[in-house]
């Protein structure tokens, strides 16, 4: 199953780069957690950690 999830990863993603637009690439989970609270992702996974969106969709 993992295998499966790791290749459908590398199909789908095309820029692995983290940053929003005009801003530096993300280094630190500080940066993380602030790129992810400004950004559109729904879903950020840091370590064994997953992060869930406070937005309403």
């Amino acid at each position: 199953m993992l295998g499966i999830l790791i290749k459908i990863y590398y199909e789908k993603v095309r820029n692995t780069s983290f940053n929003l637009h005009g801003e530096p690439i993300v280094v630190t989970i500080d940066d993380a957690d602030r790129t992810f609270e400004r950004s559109e992702i729904d879903h950020l996974l840091i370590g064994d950690h997953i992060l869930l969106s406070k937005r309403k969709g």
